[in-house]
């Protein structure tokens, strides 16, 4: 890391290298019935949106919880529409501060704050009111290095 704290390091290899067609065949065993969470992030809008989609439209059809990592708020710049759809579908949110302002400034209007917004009690609780396909309540979680986390439902 470097001058930041993250809520989420991935090798990013992986997640291009993924196949798709292996989820959607672990999906389909029979074990996955058990599973009652998701987790996933952002990085995959890039490397492997397929298989993001694929996750996030499983756990909906099957009254999982969705958990989801902003994982890096540039992602907003480049993939707008994903990063919406994406946070539609999700019961959890978590990221920290940086991705937290990030998520603000680009999502101002339909959270209903001003694009300037740093209060991570504020933003916490304007992106639990995001759209949302599912009606599990929504749970942001906020970190910022070694201050208390903001959490919000």
């Amino acid at each position: 890391m470097v001058e930041a704290d993250r809520t989420c390091i991935a090798v990013l290899d992986a997640c291009e290298k993924y196949p798709t067609s292996h989820l959607k065949l672990v999906l389909e065993r029979p074990e996955m019935a058990s599973i009652m969470f998701y987790y996933t992030t952002a990085f995959f809008i890039e490397s492997n949106y397929e298989a993001l989609k694929t996750l996030m439209y499983h756990s909906n059809s099957y009254n999982k919880a969705f958990g989801f990592n902003i994982a890096a708020g540039y992602i907003f710049e480049e993939k707008l529409e994903q990063m919406k759809e994406i946070i539609s579908y999700s019961d959890f949110i978590i990221c920290n501060k940086d991705d937290a302002h990030s998520c603000a400034r680009h999502l101002s209007a339909e959270i209903g704050i001003s694009a300037d917004e740093k209060d991570r009690e504020t933003i916490a609780l304007a992106m639990t009111k995001f759209l949302k396909v599912s009606s599990r309540p929504r749970v942001v979680i906020i970190t910022d290095s070694q201050n208390p986390i903001a959490v919000a439902s």
